[in-house]
């Protein structure tokens, strides 16, 4: 299993076409993509496509609107000016989550394991040492 978590790459000229990236709109910004998308938008989720003359084309996958509700939209192709984003945001693997999922499902197995071998009747082999 592996946890993936969203953090602001170290440059925003570093994020590769196809990187699974959240794009922040600034407030002003909201109405800007209501031919694309619908109105009031506050974030794009989805992969980049294209970073090309100071427009991101990102494949949307959910546009979270400015009252938080969350809508699909059904991969088009979003166009954001950079003058209208307030943060880029790249997804990555995450190490520290991932370690600690993978302990956690560990420890509650051995649990299991540990609980179901003392409830059983014991470790004799079914053996009543009777002739």
């Amino acid at each position: 299993m592996a946890c993936f978590s969203y953090r602001a790459p170290e440059s925003e000229a570093a994020v590769p076409s196809g990187a699974v990236v959240r794009v922040r709109l600034r407030a002003d910004a909201a109405d800007s993509l209501a031919l694309e998308v619908g109105p009031r938008v506050a974030m794009v989720a989805g992969h980049l496509v294209a970073d090309s003359g100071g427009v991101l084309a990102v494949r949307g996958e959910t546009v979270t609107r400015l009252d938080g509700a969350d809508d699909l939209a059904g991969s088009t192709v979003v166009h954001i000016k950079r003058g209208f984003i307030r943060s880029i945001e790249q997804r990555r693997f995450d190490v520290v989550r991932s370690a600690l999922l993978t302990g956690g499902i560990v420890a509650v197995t051995l649990g299991v394991r540990s609980a179901a071998g003392s409830t059983s009747g014991g470790g004799n082999g079914g053996s009543s040492g009777q002739k």
